[in-house]
């Protein structure tokens, strides 16, 4: 632990207390109020440790998780004072690593030095968004492997945020951006390696869309001439509903597969749960938001139970088709506009995605 509590009720942090030789001063867990020792030696840093750990609900944790917040707290630290370190929330009964404020804002960061089950980091998320409190969640890996097409395990894809997860070793933090998944798990994406010296909090709250750094063309190539092929090969149902409406997947228009912030929250690739939303607007006229709403939740799988985040989610792929005069939206019903469907051949395709990467740049 990095902070105790002295028998006057004074919160204090290890830090602060330059030696570690017997004193009479006595202290207390912030949290339980049972008494804890303060602990030193040559493999951990000086902590506050309790007499009897049955006591107290508060973690244990590794030298490594209290090596890694005492660094992220010395580095938060310089950048404002408004920072604390073990912040106990009552109304949801949890202890942050760190809290900040700033700007107005209030944020959550926590070190995950171990995988978990994913629902157990979606659960603390939710508790500290409930409070208005938005957390960045940071994941502990000594070696990381530096690939832009990357399989994500459940647990890292629930520390995501904004379509980015942010990775810590020793000094440095490395922050690989997920912009589009190929699969429900495979990603492509860009990485950001920095010391944490060279790094600023609002690094870590970049939400700027990145489609312009990177070639979405060798993306929709390898879904036109190769991952298409596979994936109506062993999804029939979904390749009678493409083909019956008089659509090939290899020869989507453009406005299929692109990329959308958040899209990891659903469980499928961006090329076929847009296409399923496209082509089913395409089939009508004209389609209340809410019925196009009622098909997505009915057909997709959600990696969040927020119905505000999906929402927001599927009216950011209509805002799209609105931008390119696919759509448009009056009084919550959703008009075909220009959605008049051409056949094309595989050179105008390509030739379309060309183009559409060049206005993107």
């Amino acid at each position: 632990m990095f902070k105790a509590k002295t028998s006057k009720g004074v919160i204090v942090d290890i830090e602060s207390i330059n030696t570690v030789s017997k004193t009479s001063q006595r202290y207390n867990c912030p949290y339980c109020n049972h008494e804890v020792i303060i602990r030193a030696g040559d493999k951990y840093r000086k902590h506050f440790s309790h007499k009897n750990a049955d006591h107290c609900n508060y973690e244990r944790e590794s030298i490594r998780h209290y090596e890694g917040k005492l660094t992220l707290y010395r580095w938060l630290i310089n950048q404002t004072k408004e920072v604390d370190v073990e912040y106990y929330l009552k109304a949801i009964n949890r202890i942050a690593d760190l809290y900040v404020r700033m700007s107005g804002k209030k944020y959550v960061i926590e070190l995950q030095c171990s995988q978990v089950k994913p629902d157990v980091i979606l659960k603390r998320t939710a508790d500290y968004n409930r409070l208005g409190i938005d957390v960045i969640w940071i994941i502990y890996k000594e070696h990381v492997k530096f690939k832009k097409n990357r399989k994500l395990t459940e647990f890292e894809i629930a520390c995501m945020k904004h379509d980015q997860i942010v990775y810590m070793s020793e000094t440095s933090i490395f922050i690989y951006r997920a912009v589009m998944n190929s699969s429900s798990n495979t990603f492509n994406g860009m990485w950001i390696k920095r010391h944490l010296n060279d790094l600023i909090i609002d690094n870590l709250l970049d939400r700027n869309d990145v489609t312009n750094t990177m070639n979405w063309v060798e993306v929709k190539q390898t879904w036109r001439l190769k991952d298409c092929l596979y994936f109506i090969k062993y999804n029939r149902m979904y390749a009678n509903f493409v083909y019956n409406n008089g659509f090939q997947p290899s020869l989507f228009p453009v406005e299929i597969g692109i990329p959308i912030k958040e899209q990891y929250l659903i469980k499928m690739n961006p090329f076929v749960w847009q296409s399923y939303i496209y082509i089913y607007i395409f089939i009508f006229e004209q389609i209340d938001w809410y019925d196009v709403f009622r098909y997505c939740r009915n057909k997709f799988c959600f990696r969040t139970t927020d119905e505000h985040k999906i929402m927001n989610l599927i009216r950011e792929y209509l805002n799209y088709l609105i931008k390119r005069e696919c759509i448009q939206i009056l009084d919550n019903v959703i008009y075909r506009k220009e959605m008049k469907h051409k056949e094309l051949n595989a050179e105008e395709a390509l030739e379309n995605d060309q183009k559409w990467n060049l206005k993107v740049k």
